[in-house]
């Protein structure tokens, strides 16, 4: 039996491991390998993806993003463990940015749900990086929003500025008013 048809049968991966007499975090890690979206189960058969990048598919428990993401990585002749990370949950600096000013409580109050990394016992791993990132955009709007409404002449978030915003000089303060106009 592999590990996923015991659990079919209603095994937890605890039970699992204690059958067994191996770590529970062990089937917990076989368990996601063999979960992987056909094409990079293919991919890994076929020697196209290493291990390495199979687990950093194995962060990812959405499917159809797996496989999304493999697609375009392959177009992009970029499909290592890398760039699959990257973007299926987006980079641990980017995460822990995104998640200091979403917040925690507000990402799971979305739906969002952090898991340990099997493959890392450093790092968590947001199940839902896509949902974050549009926590993060949609909270920066309203801070835009009410900038404007507190009477700036404009706020807009960095994406929609042209190229070259950040080398932009500061303005310049206007002269000294002179005493008649004070």
């Amino acid at each position: 039996y592999t590990f996923k048809a015991v659990q079919e049968k209603g095994d937890t991966p605890a039970q699992i491991a204690a059958k067994y007499a191996i770590p529970e975090r062990s089937v917990k890690q076989s368990l996601a390998l063999g979960s992987l979206a056909p094409i990079v189960l293919d991919g890994w058969r076929k020697g196209d993806i290493e291990a390495d990048e199979a687990k950093a598919f194995a962060l990812c428990k959405n499917i159809e993003q797996q496989t999304t993401v493999d697609t375009r990585l392959k177009k992009g002749k970029q499909l290592d463990a890398y760039y699959s990370r990257r973007e299926l949950i987006g980079s641990s600096h980017d995460v822990k940015r995104a998640l200091t000013f979403v917040t925690l409580k507000a990402y799971q109050d979305a739906g969002g749900t952090v898991d340990q990394d099997l493959f890392d016992t450093k790092e968590n791993v947001v199940s839902d990086f896509t949902l974050l990132k549009r926590l993060a955009i949609e909270k920066q709007k309203k801070i835009c929003d009410d900038l404007v409404a507190d009477g700036w002449k404009w706020a807009e978030l960095s994406d929609k500025l042209p190229n070259g915003h950040h080398s932009w000089s500061s303005i310049p303060s206007p002269a000294k008013p002179s005493k008649e106009n004070k």
